[in-house]
């Protein structure tokens, strides 16, 4: 919903949602992502790529992988 309060009027955007936790997702968030990559939102001027939530171990994880 808050999407285009952010997004610019002119042209065509495609974006991807991230959200960020320090101790992890509930359960309904999880499901909420899955929700949304089974539908993707989009409006007149964006459309939705994907969604990924992700937690701080997680990313710890991903930087010492990308970095090795």
């Amino acid at each position: 919903k808050k999407t285009n309060n952010i997004i610019p009027e002119e042209g065509n955007w495609q974006i991807f949602f991230t959200g960020f936790s320090r101790s992890g997702w509930t359960s309904s968030a999880l499901v909420y992502e899955n929700q949304i990559m089974e539908e993707l939102p989009s409006d007149s001027n964006w459309d939705a790529s994907g969604i990924r939530l992700v937690d701080l171990a997680q990313l710890d994880q991903d930087l010492q992988k990308w970095t090795a």
